[in-house]
Order: C-alpha cells, then structure tokens, then sequence
C-alpha cells in the first residue's frame, strides 16, 4: 500500500528520523509487524516473534525522486522476496522524496500476504499519518533498532468463525478436484500457469476526482456500487481486446471483517473471494459483456457481489482446512489453464486528513504482486476522498503481454472517461 503524502518542509528535511519515529509508533501498536516465519518451505511452518528489528535493513530511503519515476520503483519492490526471516519481519518499507521544493513524501509499504490483507495496508497508512501528527518526531532522536514488544497476537480467522460449509458445496469442491480440468477455449484467462519468470509487472491508471465524483454520483442514483461498474467494464475491455474469446471469469475479493467483529483498523489477514461470469454471447449464469454498457448489467453485477458478501457461508477460505499440503496443491497447478480472467480487489475510499492542512495522504495506491495461480490480470482499487482513484494493475510478465496490458489499462480509463460525461 502506498501513499503519497503533502508535508512540512521541516518532515523532508529531518525524513530518515521522521520515518523512523512513525515506524517506532506502529511496531508498537501492531502486533503483526514483530513477526517472522520458521521453516516457511515445510509443510509445517510457524509464526515467531523477533526481538528486535533493524529499521535502516528494512527500509529504504531515495531522494529526488520525480512523481514520472515512482512507479517503476513500487514495480522493483514488488520483485523483493522476504529474506532473512530469522532476523526480519514481513514487511519493508521504501520511502522516496522528491526533487527539492516540493514538500511531500512517498511511503510504500510491502508486506507478506500470510499476515495482512489490503484493509490492513490501508491501517498501516493510516496510522503512519497519525503518528506523523505526533509533535515529538521533530524534537526527539529515535534509534534505528527497536525492540519488539510483546503485544498479544490477534487469533487467526479460523478460530473466530466457524467458516460454515454445506454439504453441497464440499462435494462439489471435491469432484471439482478429483475430475480433469474442463478446458473452455472460448474464456481468456491468459497464459498457462508457471512458476517463472517470477516476475510482476505493474501499471498504474489514476482516475482524477472529478471523474471519481460523477461515477460515484451516477453508480448511487442506480443503487450499485464503484466496484460492480469496474468489473463489468473490465470484462466489456477485455472481451474487445479479445475478439476471438466469448467468456472471461473475475475474482473479487471480500472482507470477513464484518463477519468476525474485526477492527477496520487491525492489521490481519481476514479475506476470501467469489466470482462472476461474464459472456459476450447470451448465456444462462453470465453477465453480459457484448454491445453498450447496460446499467442492468451492473446492478446484476452488483446483486451477485451483495448475495455474495451477506452470508460467510460456503467460502472458498474455508475449504484450506482440508488441504494438508498447501504448497503441494499450488505445485499441482503448474502447467494448467488458470480459472480466473481478471481479480478486482478494492480497498475503498480512506479519508487523508484535513483538506489543504499537512501532513495528510494526497494519494493511495494498492499494489498486489504477480498471481502466478490466480487471475492473468489483477486489478487493484484505492481511493482518498476527495482526490483521484489509483486503479493498478499487475501481471505475471509473459502470461499477458506489456502492450496488451498496458492498452487494456488506457481502454479502461477511456471507458471510465467517457462513461461519467453520460
């Protein structure tokens, strides 16, 4: 999660101290940020609290960074695998400055998905900006190694919900994952799956608020949400750029926080997914994506996404229980067609502080790495009111082509344009 935020001078000057007291405050507050992984490769790892952490190994510090350049190094931090987990926790963090006048800063913060979800990207941001309004940041010196504390760890979703399955549905997994792979020619979903290069690519597509401000507008007058539209005008892009494909699949991820009483502000990992079917032909159980945009369509769309998220019922989260051997099962899906076209993952709208008053988040972006089994497109939503929506967008490189991609981005933001002057 990465924000950019409008400070005093005074914040750039004194950055590395800055940054380190804030940080201080928040391995303080979260639990989730003094931890590591024993034996992450074995069948049985485990979680471990370190003692101390090395604040100058885990984040990093640029300057003179142009907002034109910021973007590729949010993509190089995305190529980054967690090291060292005997001595470092599962997050870094890098924080770029700009040229000289410009008061602002940028902090990304990367963290390993086994501890937080995008909610609790949004909480870090949240609370670094409350701890950046503390007034001794700039009259104290603060260390660059810090000892954990130890702070009680929040239980894990398990073992605050049931996770309810119902018969139907675990026999239908089960013949799901017994039964050869269907191969549906005429539904896109990219390339094959494989482990290499393991490398993300990453684009980013922010949506002026002004844009932001009449789709909101327009998405409430027909009782439907920002995140239905994206999806079904990602399927109405995607089915464009690929004509000789009739069907595309979408993941859209979902929050179990309002299931288990989960603070909005806690940093764990409480999220599952469901998914929607899209066809450019008529097709029992799709969603159009063929013609003009249709506002049936998205309120179709919508009540698939309102059906899903009423009920914790029968979620695919709660299927891992019965898998012994996770990494085995994801190996198993090396070399075969990927179930899912695109995701959408959207964090929603986070309130940056007070207009015009410092410090406060201009902008947010949320970035996911490559899915190597998942989705061949995922697309990632934030927005801060009153300001743009970072829409970004990653990929497994050669499971989608860059210029493909990339003009699957430019088209969705034509479609979004074009779309709020209706």
């Amino acid at each position: 999660m990465t924000a950019r935020y409008e400070v005093d001078a005074e914040f750039v000057a004194n950055i590395e101290n800055v940054v380190f007291g804030a940080i201080t405050q928040l391995v303080n507050t979260h639990p989730a940020m003094g931890l590591s992984i024993i034996d992450e490769a074995s069948r049985t790892p485990s979680w471990t609290r370190l003692r101390q952490i090395d604040l100058r190994q885990v984040v990093t510090f640029t300057a003179g960074v142009k907002d034109s350049e910021s973007a590729a190094m949010i993509e190089a931090a995305h190529q980054r695998s967690f090291q060292n987990l005997d001595s470092l926790p599962l997050w870094r963090l890098i924080v770029l400055s700009p040229p000289k006048g410009d008061d602002s800063m940028t902090v990304g913060f990367f963290v390993h998905h086994g501890i937080c979800d995008g909610r609790s990207g949004v909480a870090f941001q949240v609370d670094f900006l409350k701890a950046l309004q503390n007034p001794t940041l700039l009259s104290k010196r603060f260390p660059t190694v810090i000892e954990v504390p130890k702070l009680p760890l929040l239980p894990p979703l398990e073992e605050i919900h049931q996770l309810p399955l119902s018969a139907y549905f675990i026999a239908t997994q089960l013949i799901k994952s017994v039964l050869p792979r269907g191969k549906d020619d005429l539904c896109w979903t990219g390339g094959l799956i494989r482990p290499e290069p393991d490398t993300t690519s990453l684009r980013i597509l922010l949506i002026s608020f002004e844009v932001v401000d009449k789709l909101s507008k327009l998405c409430r007058s027909h009782g439907v949400t920002i995140t239905a539209l994206l999806t079904v005008m990602i399927a109405r892009v995607l089915a464009r750029t690929f004509p000789t494909h009739e069907r595309f699949t979408s993941t859209t991820a979902m929050s179990f926080r309002r299931f288990t009483g989960t603070p909005s502000d806690a940093m764990v990992l409480s999220v599952s997914s469901f998914r929607h079917r899209f066809s450019t032909t008529r097709r029992n159980g799709y969603l159009d994506c063929g013609g003009d945009l249709n506002w049936n369509t998205v309120k179709a769309c919508n009540q698939e996404i309102k059906t899903a998220t009423a009920s914790p019922k029968n979620s695919q989260v709660g299927l891992l229980k019965f898998l012994s051997d996770y990494a085995g099962w994801l190996r198993g899906h090396v070399g075969h067609k990927r179930d899912c076209s695109f995701e959408v993952s959207n964090v929603g709208l986070t309130d940056g502080g007070i207009e015009g008053g410092k410090p406060r988040i201009k902008t947010l972006l949320f970035s996911q790495s490559r899915n190597v089994t998942g989705s061949a497109l995922g697309f990632s939503v934030a927005s801060v009111k009153g300001s743009d929506m970072g829409i970004s967008l990653t990929w497994q490189e050669g499971v989608v082509d860059r210029e493909t991609a990339e003009k699957v981005l430019a088209d969705l933001d034509v479609e979004l344009r074009n779309f709020s002057d209706n």
